[in-house]
């Protein structure tokens, strides 16, 4: 059998994660798969990859009290949203703007099209504390200037007991 079809072209390095500065210090080592689905912003379509912040190895201690405190090791402390076509972080939620956020993610996300309209609209992530969050994005019923600043996330679940403490490395089932 001889492929006639059209030569394809070779792989292209595009971009890589641009991070704002201060976004930059909580990411931690990429153990997070991106996983990448469209969301609806300002009524159009945009393709996003969404991951963990990653992890820290050497490093597993929380992050409690005032997030900017100099002891706090930031990295793998956020969920992160990146805009496909250039890099960009388009969304990010961190230790820095939720101090509920002490421990990394070192998982992957599970996105979910509840409405079936081909659209991402809820996420769901576990942290190193054995805590799950929920983000939730712009919805079908959404009007056209929903956007990345009415994205919310939430702590759904946070351990207590012998239960506390006990790392989520993986991607929740849903």
């Amino acid at each position: 059998v001889v492929y006639a079809g059209p030569v394809l072209a070779s792989a292209a390095y595009k971009w890589k994660i641009a991070p704002s500065t201060a976004q930059s210090p909580y990411l931690g080592d990429p153990w997070s798969k991106m996983i990448i689905h469209r969301v609806k912003i300002n009524g159009g379509e945009k393709w996003v990859g969404f991951m963990g912040a990653g992890h820290n190895l050497s490093n597993v201690t929380i992050c409690a009290g005032d997030p900017t405190a100099g002891d706090c090791d930031k990295r793998g402390k956020g969920i992160f949203a990146i805009d496909l076509s250039n890099g960009n972080v388009l969304w990010a939620v961190t230790h820095l703007t939720d101090a509920n956020m002490e421990y990394a993610f070192p998982g992957s996300p599970a996105l979910l099209d509840l409405d079936l309209d081909g659209f991402t609209e809820t996420m769901y992530i576990g942290d190193m504390g054995g805590s799950m969050w929920r983000v939730r994005m712009c919805t079908a019923t959404d009007d056209n200037s929903c956007n990345t600043a009415n994205w919310t996330v939430s702590r759904l679940f946070q351990p207590t007991g012998a239960l506390a403490g006990r790392p989520i490395y993986t991607m929740p089932a849903a």
